[in-house]
C-alpha cells in the first residue's frame, strides 16, 4: 500500500465505522478481562488489595446509603435509562456532526482533523458510556439484593 492508497482508505467511512465498531468491541473485552486482571494481580501485590478493598468499600457504602434513604430501586433504574438515553442521543449528535464535516471536508486538512478529533471523542464517550451503564447496574443489583434480603429477615422474625 502506498500513501495514496492509505490516504484515500482514512477518508472512506467504512474505514471510521469499523474503526469505531472494533474500538468497542476492545473496550468490552478489555472492561470484562480488567476486573479479573485486578483480582489476579491483588494477589501479588498488597497494594492492588488495598485498592481493591477500597473500591468494595465505596461501593458498599453507596449501596448501604441507598438503602437507608430508601431510594427505590425503580428510581434508580429510571435514572440509569435517563442516563444512557442522553448519552445516546450526544453520541447520534456527534455522529451527525462528524458525517456533515466528512461530506463536506473532502481535501481540507484541518476539517479531516477536526473529523478525526470527533471520532475520537465518539469513542471515548461510548467507551465511557458502557462504563457507566455497567456501574450502575452492578450498583441497582446490590441495592436490589439489599432490599430482599432485608425482606426475608423480616419474614423470618414473624
Amino acid at each position: 500500500m502506498d500513501l495514496n492508497e492509505i490516504s484515500e482508505l482514512v477518508k472512506s467511512p467504512v474505514f471510521w465505522f469499523a474503526t469505531v465498531f472494533v474500538s468497542l468491541l476492545v473496550s468490552i473485552v478489555g472492561n470484562f478481562l480488567y476486573a479479573r486482571f485486578q483480582n489476579l494481580w491483588a494477589k501479588f501485590s498488597t497494594r492492588q488489595a488495598e485498592k481493591n478493598t477500597a473500591k468494595q468499600k465505596a461501593f458498599h457504602d453507596l449501596v448501604t446509603e441507598a438503602h437507608r434513604k430508601g431510594i427505590k430501586v425503580s428510581d434508580m433504574e429510571i435514572h440509569a435509562i435517563y442516563l444512557t438515553l442522553w448519552n445516546l442521543l450526544f453520541l447520534i449528535a456527534i455522529f451527525i456532526v462528524i458525517l456533515l464535516l466528512e461530506a463536506i471536508s473532502k481535501n481540507s486538512l484541518v476539517s479531516q482533523t477536526i473529523v478525526v478529533i470527533l471520532w475520537l471523542v465518539l469513542i471515548l464517550i461510548a467507551n465511557r458510556s458502557i462504563n457507566s451503564a455497567s456501574y450502575d447496574r452492578k450498583l441497582i443489583e446490590a441495592v436490589r439484593k439489599s432490599y430482599s434480603s432485608e425482606s426475608n429477615d423480616q419474614v423470618d422474625d414473624e
